[in-house]
């Protein structure tokens, strides 16, 4: 008899329904992209996060006033400026991926070939 309840409790009883659970894959931080990043809501919000620290945006600003291009290079063959310059847009641009992550973008997917014939 119980094992008649037990089966017939089994077969009729509802299936709990199961959330579904969204995790970030994490990877080898050489391989992920910027756009990767601000694609991820969870990482917005964790450099939303450090990026409030007003500690953190104190050490920002003086890294920002440390940049080479703030100095003039004074003296020196063409190629010394070409390398200061560069030196700078590079350090710039660091700076300015900091702070875009904290910024949240929509990625548009990618259409995926059918390889049918086109429509006129």
């Amino acid at each position: 008899m119980r094992l008649l309840n037990y089966i017939l409790t089994m077969f009729w009883k509802k299936s709990p329904v199961q959330e579904r659970k969204i995790e970030v894959v994490r990877r080898e931080s050489t391989s992920l992209r910027l756009d990767e990043w601000r694609s991820q809501p969870e990482l917005v919000a964790l450099a939303d996060a450090v990026w409030r620290n007003h500690d953190f945006r104190l050490m920002l600003q003086v890294v920002q006033t440390e940049s080479p291009g703030n100095f003039a290079v004074l003296s020196g063959d063409l190629e010394t400026r070409a390398l200061h310059q560069a030196r700078s847009e590079g350090y710039n641009l660091a700076l300015a991926h900091l702070k875009a992550l904290r910024i949240s973008v929509n990625t548009v997917p990618e259409l995926e070939a059918t390889y049918e014939a086109e429509e006129n």
